[in-house]
């Protein structure tokens, strides 16, 4: 935190720009990051608009308060150089006539820099308010939130306990189809749709085996799977339960399917609140540094106010030096 203190009773703390400029870049990330998860959600418009233009907002107040302190910056400076000239002219070897003029000129001086100051400082302190006036109550999209978590957490768990099944599903289905695939490759198919398969019978017609051991297989799982075991393991058992088997497979993926879109969906919603919440951060993250910036003007006139009028010169004369060098901080 950099405090400057001036050479008088006025003290103020420099904003840091460094942070305004991180912030500014945060949100102009988060700002792309907000549009697009609109746009796949239409979620929250109104909260979105306004969020999505806190970016403009910043920028076009950054503009107008580096403006409104170059204008203060050079008014002082302009002022300061001018009655600096004059006071140094205003001698006791001078003449009434030149002390007259002195004095004139002297206080057209601070007029115009009155003027110019004043006006800077009126620029500052509305621009200041248009950014002091946005608020923001996380806790109204945060129960939204709170809700899309537990709704997120519910989908990720039945999409992990369809995809087991899918994929046990789909591991039943290659056994079997891997033994069709040598039973019709060896033209055993069509004596195998009368004959009960069995290990015996299968070592019997001479396969290889690997191939016996998937034909193996395939009539182990069917023990395990069928619900009538009862019935003859062959070529068409294998069959019917094969398509048995692409039917759930088939029946469960719409269902998959749209749950994997609503995962996206409500994901997007999410990512949406969380960069409306950043956006806010970021916006009243510059904000705070720039109300530093607002204070230390405002302690500034504020010292220029207390006193006589006819001390007023020598009072900006005192502390003007020291407003320069702040001014100069924030830009």
């Amino acid at each position: 935190m950099n405090i400057l203190r001036f050479n008088t009773d006025v003290n103020a703390v420099s904003p840091d720009m460094g942070v305004v400029k991180v912030c500014i870049q945060q949100m102009l990330d988060l700002t792309a990051v907000a549009n697009f998860s609109f746009d796949q959600t239409r979620y929250l418009p109104s909260i979105h608009v306004k969020a999505a233009g806190l970016y403009a907002s910043l920028i076009q107040a950054q503009r107008a308060l580096d403006e409104a302190a170059l204008k203060m910056e050079v008014s002082a400076s302009q002022g300061l150089k001018k009655l600096n000239a004059l006071r140094g002219k205003s001698t006791e070897t001078a003449s009434d006539e030149d002390l007259e003029d002195n004095a004139y000129f002297r206080a057209h001086a601070i007029s115009i820099l009155k003027r110019g100051m004043n006006a800077a400082e009126k620029d500052a302190q509305q621009r200041f308010k248009s950014l002091s006036d946005v608020a923001f109550n996380p806790a109204l999209t945060g129960k939204y939130k709170s809700e899309l978590d537990a709704e997120l957490a519910q989908l990720n768990l039945a999409q992990i306990a369809s995809e087991e099944k899918i994929e046990a599903l789909e591991v039943s289905r290659k056994v079997l189809s891997d033994a069709m695939a040598v039973l019709e490759k060896r033209n055993f198919a069509d004596i195998a749709k009368d004959t009960v398969l069995s290990v015996e019978n299968i070592s019997a017609v001479g396969m290889a085996a690997p191939e016996a051991e998937l034909i193996r297989l395939a009539v182990e799982h069917m023990k395990k799977t069928l619900e009538d075991i009862s019935k003859a393991l062959n070529y068409l058992t294998m069959y019917d339960q094969r398509e048995r088997l692409i039917k759930q497979i088939e029946a469960l993926k719409p269902g998959h399917d749209q749950r994997a879109a609503d995962l996206k969906m409500t994901a997007a919603k999410i990512t949406l609140i969380d960069s409306v919440h950043a956006l806010y951060q970021s916006f009243f993250n510059a904000r705070a540094e720039y109300a530093k910036f607002n204070q230390g003007i405002t302690a500034f006139f504020d010292h220029l106010k207390l006193g006589d009028q006819e001390g007023y010169e020598d009072r900006f004369v005192s502390i003007a030096p020291s407003l320069i060098d702040y001014l100069k901080t924030i830009r």
